[in-house]
């Protein structure tokens, strides 16, 4: 599966799509100060890149949503 290149501000955007007002502004700020928008989600395997831990964490959410 190719991995579709997203910035942050891509992320952030999807991420308050999929929470639609469920998220506290000081939470969101501080997901934002501490990477969460930018910290790969491994090392050396899976997700990789920039990005890849919230990648992996939203797309593990729609599967939920949609097969939950």
């Amino acid at each position: 599966m190719a991995v579709q290149m997203i910035n942050k501000a891509k992320r952030c955007e999807m991420f308050m799509k999929m929470m639609d007002g469920h998220v506290e502004t000081d939470f969101y700020t501080w997901l934002i100060d501490n990477g969460f928008f930018i910290a790969p989600a491994s090392t050396k395997y899976h997700g990789n890149y920039e990005g890849g831990g919230f990648d992996h964490n939203y797309h593990d959410t729609l599967w939920m949503h949609w097969f939950g």
